[in-house]
């Protein structure tokens, strides 16, 4: 256990600086001392964090006129600075409007990027707060056998102690076995705890979880022992150290706690609550042929993965060729050069969470794909902000024009009007961060509920964001500022100040450029929000091959062990309830197990099949309502259907069965399960998903257990839900006594499964609203320009007879042909990019013109009401003014 007194140690030393930089000297000690006095204050009160948020509060309160030192110059600089500040704040109060639009412009962007940046560094951040996280390594499987390819990030039971001692690289290993959900008894008191593992004592000492009671050394390295994350600890025991006291698990045995150690943060591929000790799981100690255990490394500070991963091949013959030979029949060297493989490769620990994605992964990982894809969102979103920016800048060129033809008269060279319009640029940029900070701390809740993220206030903890922010505001109000200023400082007075200036064709092809880009953006996100939502839609109506509507899944069942028939004779009794079904497998759970299989008169390897092996009970179809599709179901009248097996359509398409008719097939090797080894195939049940649609749907075969098992599925048919489940409860309690009830229902865990998808459709739509409102800004500027530019020509024509709409659909015009080149560019683009992320789904929808027609009408519609306003506004205001001189 780590203690330590806290360090409160002294204010943020930047703030510090910035009030010792801009306050008087007589009031400087006096201010300092009264501030550092209410933040050790606030310090002891609410932590180091918020007393730091009040402390550069008050300092920057603090900095007012009266307050501030007189800044001494030797050169011009500091006056053309403070000059050119005024005339920027002048002109901000002058068009106010103008102004507004540009800082929400920028201000929406900059917000967006962060929003998106705190996402993105989430993402990059998982497992690196482990002290030695660019040591530590996972070992994952890449197997083929027979005619089956697997992709585990799991290994045999004793690779982990067995490779320590072949490779010297190898400095600490430790290997985890997951154990799932179990149900925790303390006195009289039942507690429901996830995420339980067997693990070894290698697997504390490689991550080093930080102590809270008693110590992890040693910890596990004897029978029924157990360490815990704080949070287990407290909710099992309160605040007290639970250091040698006792639980049950599931009543199968009772541990005695070693530890307590810090809860993992959100940013861990994996979250352990408990930690049995391998020493009660040593069943599979010399098993080579099958992979249950997450294994992990820690290498020697001067050795590589690549180095080790070379030589892991010179052992596979020692450790798998005697069980191949004993327990399959198989030759190793005969099944290698057969095209078969065995290989085992190291994954950075830190590149598990976005680079990992194999079967039964310990959590559910993220994708590097999405981290590319918000990336280039938040460029796009800040590239049409800046053009947003420069467009309207552009567009009040005219208001401006004659500001710079008097400033040219008296003596400003053109250097001198580009750096007031550079500053007046990097003012607008500034005041839009402020805005942009604001932003993300008052709508952080907000965005970690639609992405799914549990991102703290890391903007006041990172240095790298402040860094990034004043960067931003500096690039962005450079690159932002720079081409307006060139623009407008190239007038020449005398055509100016003679009302007699045009603007030339480049700057207009440049501004209609900008335009094209800002639509076809938007309309690209816009096209993806469509897609994503087209296959979120697609995976939550496509028929599953089982019906999750009504049924729930009770929990706890393994604990009333014979308990369990009672209570399902009791539920039957319920009229609410159709059906119910007793196994440790239902569709969309996690919990999986596969076996090899030869179909009946096959004795190679390559014929094997390997399928899916859940054991289930008589009721298990009628209760999911899955459909016999060849054959029949289990029937509970014939006994002999205790060595039957129903299977899916993949697994007969594999087995080459046509129709179900009482074939044979057998285990491979000497494996069998629940001591048999060949079983009939009594039917043949439609595919049914099991796995995310990215996934093809494999084999799986079901079978009659004699076992109990740890879930309850009840098919339920009511119109009061709530009072349903009240009579359930009522029945479990009557039966279960002292064991809490528990259930889900089988749609929230469908859905959990497509929780990152529509996790990627929320994130798209939002952020295709802010590309498309921030493109309006731009337009909205540009078609200020146009209308002000061509106003003695509207004037004309309506002195002439011109109808407002007339005058109107000839200001679109212009705008139209900008939007149908957008749509242009824009559409082959997303039909290749959305055609890619489809690409990963098995089952998916297709690309329909609908999509890109409605994606099209939105952005040309959106464009339409933008330019409309401000056309209108033109066509209807009085000639007289259009057309006089002054």
């Amino acid at each position: 256990m780590n203690n330590s007194s806290p360090d409160i140690g002294r204010p943020p030393i930047w703030a510090d600086r910035l009030l010792e930089f801009f306050c008087k000297g007589e009031l400087l000690e006096e201010v300092q001392g009264d501030l550092a006095e209410y933040y050790f204050r606030i310090y002891q009160q609410k932590g180091k964090r918020k007393a730091g948020i009040v402390y550069w509060y008050h300092v920057i309160n603090f900095l007012r006129p009266f307050a501030l030192k007189k800044l001494k110059s030797n050169s011009n600089t500091t006056t053309m600075i403070r000059f050119n500040l005024m005339i920027a704040l002048r002109n901000l109060n002058r068009y106010r409007f103008y102004s507004f639009l540009n800082i929400s412009g920028l201000a929406i962007g900059l917000a967006s990027c962060l929003f998106i940046m705190l996402f993105v560094m989430d993402e990059l951040s998982y497992d690196k707060f482990h002290p030695d996280y660019k040591r530590i390594y996972r070992v994952a499987s890449d197997l083929r056998f027979g005619n089956n390819q697997f992709d585990f990030p799991v290994t045999p039971a004793p690779m982990a102690e067995s490779f320590q001692k072949d490779f010297p690289e190898i400095e600490m290993a430790g290997k985890m076995r997951t154990y799932g959900t179990g149900l925790v008894k303390r006195g009289d008191s039942f507690y429901k705890q996830k995420n339980i593992f067997y693990a070894s004592q290698g697997l504390l000492d490689i991550f080093g979880f930080p102590t809270v009671y008693g110590s992890l050394d040693d910890a596990i390295t004897e029978p029924n022992t157990i360490v815990l994350s704080h949070s287990s600890a407290k909710k099992i025991f309160g605040d007290v150290d639970p250091v040698g006291e006792r639980i049950e698990i599931d009543g199968r045995f009772t541990v005695k706690v070693s530890g307590v150690y810090e809860d993992l943060p959100e940013n861990s591929h994996f979250h352990p609550e408990l930690l049995i000790s391998i020493e009660n799981d040593r069943g599979n100690d010399n098993v080579w042929l099958g992979n249950n255990y997450y294994t992990y490394f820690l290498l020697n500070p001067q050795n590589d993965e690549t180095g080790l991963e070379a030589k892991f091949a010179s052992v596979y013959e020692k450790y798998f060729a005697p069980q191949l030979k004993e327990m399959v029949g198989v030759d190793f060297n005969e099944m290698m050069a057969s095209g078969d493989h065995i290989n085992y490769y190291l994954q950075p620990v830190a590149d598990i969470h976005l680079n990992s994605h194999l079967a039964v992964e310990v959590e559910a990982n993220g994708s590097m794909e999405y981290v590319y894809i918000f990336s280039a969102i938040a460029l796009f979103i800040l590239v049409i902000a800046c053009i947003n920016f420069m467009n309207l800048s552009t567009a009040r060129a005219a208001m401006r024009a004659k500001e710079v033809g008097v400033k040219k008269v008296l003596g400003s060279v053109r250097g001198q009007l580009i750096s007031q319009f550079l500053t007046e640029s990097i003012l607008f940029a500034f005041l839009a961060s402020v805005v942009a900070v604001l932003l993300v701390v008052l709508l952080l809740p907000l965005f970690n509920s639609f992405s799914g993220k549990e991102v703290g206030h890391i903007l006041l903890d990172q240095p790298i964001v402040w860094v990034y922010l004043v960067a931003s505001v500096f690039a962005i109000g450079v690159l932002a500022g720079l081409y307006p200023a060139f623009y407008l400082s190239k007038y020449q007075p005398t055509a100016v100040l003679k009302g007699t200036y045009q603007a030339g064709s480049r700057a207009s092809w440049f501004r209609n450029v900008l335009v094209v880009f800002q639509f076809a953006t938007s309309l690209f996100l816009i096209i993806g929000s469509l897609t994503v939502y087209s296959q979120l839609n697609y995976t939550q109506n496509r028929d599953l091959g089982f019906d999750r509507e009504q049924v729930i899944i009770l929990e706890n069942v393994g604990n009333l062990g014979d308990k369990s028939k009672v209570l399902r004779n009791e539920l039957a009794k319920d009229a609410s309830v159709v059906n119910t079904s007793i196994s440790s497998f239902y569709p969309l759970s996690d919990f999986r197990s596969d076996q090899p299989f030869l179909p009946e008169g096959t004795t190679s390897i390559e014929e094997s099949v390997s399928c899916q092996v859940w054991s289930v009970d008589f009721d298990y179809l009628k209760t999911f309502e899955m459909e016999v599709v060849s054959g029949r179901d289990f029937d509970i009248q014939m006994p002999s259907d205790s060595s039957g097996v129903v299977i899916n359509e993949t697994a007969a398409k594999r087995f080459g069965i046509d129709q179900a008719h009482g074939q044979k097939i057998k285990v491979l090797g000497d494996f069998g399960i629940q001591g048999k080894k060949e079983f009939t195939v009594l039917g043949v049940v439609k595919d049914f998903h099991f796995e995310s649609l990215r996934n093809n749907v494999v084999p799986v075969l079901l079978f009659i257990t004699k076992y109990s098992a740890d879930h309850m599925a009840v098919r339920l048919k009511t119109d009061n839900l709530s009072r349903t489940l009240a009579d359930l409860e009522e029945t479990w309690s009557q039966v279960a006594g002292g064991i809490p009830f528990e259930y889900q229902f089988l749609n929230q865990s469908f859905e959990a499964k497509y929780r990152s998808e529509s996790q990627l459709g929320t994130i798209f739509a939002v952020f295709s609203g802010l590309a498309i409102f921030i493109g309006c800004l731009g337009l909205f500027g540009l078609s200020a320009y146009t209308a002000e530019r061509r106003k003695k020509e509207l004037g004309i024509r309506k002195v002439l007879g011109a109808e407002v709409f007339s005058l109107v659909r000839l200001l679109f015009t212009e705008f139209s042909v900008l939007l149908v080149i957008a749509i242009i560019v824009a559409i082959p683009l997303a039909w290749y990019a959305m055609n890619l992320w489809l690409n990963d789904f098995a089952y998916r929808v297709g690309l329909s013109l609908g999509t890109f027609v409605v994606s099209s009408l939105i952005v040309i519609l959106v464009g339409l009401v933008t330019v409309s306003f401000q056309s209108f506004k033109a066509a209807r205001s009085n000639p007289v003014d259009n057309l006089k001189y002054e």
